[in-house]
């Protein structure tokens, strides 16, 4: 499944952590959004590492699931390139 990962993170030591745990999901396509292709078990790992990282009083975190071709539909204005990911980035 692919998943659109976004956050507001109010901390700095906490934003470093949180950006370091998205990096190793998916692949970061602006400062505080990511890109992830990953199966159900990892996708879950993600979720519980995240509520683990973050202070759910004051940061926020947003999974956006994109459904069958959205991705390939995506128009891009300025910076950037659409990411072809292989079936599952991470299994």
């Amino acid at each position: 499944m692919e998943i659109l990962a976004v956050y507001d993170i109010r901390d700095a030591k906490r934003l470093k952590k949180l950006a370091e745990l998205m990096e190793y999901y998916g692949v970061r396509v602006q400062k505080s959004v990511f890109e992830c292709n990953l199966n159900e078990a990892v996708y879950a790992e993600m979720k519980r590492n995240t509520m683990r990282l973050i202070d759910q009083s004051s940061d926020s975190v947003r999974f956006y699931p994109l459904y069958n071709g959205s991705r390939q539909k995506q128009e891009i204005i300025g910076q950037g390139a659409r990411i072809d990911f292989p079936e599952f980035y991470l299994t």
